[in-house]
């Protein structure tokens, strides 16, 4: 079950997180990776959920939410991604 991480308003969308359990990879940013008290190891899987019912679900694992917004630019915003999704609806 994800949770929900943020909301921007401005954006109209949504941040949710889902952990993943004994993942394959490592973090997509720093290279590390969570653990338990009992040694399971987990990352998140991030989904951008739109307030239209569109989402958009990040490909690669992340352990934090900083790590995710360095990896891919922002400071914190869904500027990219709101682009994305103009190109997106230009484009259909």
């Amino acid at each position: 079950m994800a949770r929900l991480v943020t909301r921007d308003p401005f954006a109209r969308a949504e941040l949710h997180a889902a952990r993943v359990h004994n993942p394959i990879y490592t973090c997509g940013w720093c290279g590390s990776t969570r653990e338990t008290k009992r040694g399971t190891r987990w990352l998140y899987q991030y989904t951008l959920e739109f307030d239209d019912g569109s989402s958009y679900e990040y490909a690669d694992l992340h352990c934090s939410r900083g790590c995710l917004e360095s990896y891919h630019g922002r400071g914190g915003r869904y500027d990219s991604l709101r682009r994305r999704q103009r190109a997106l609806a230009r484009m259909s």
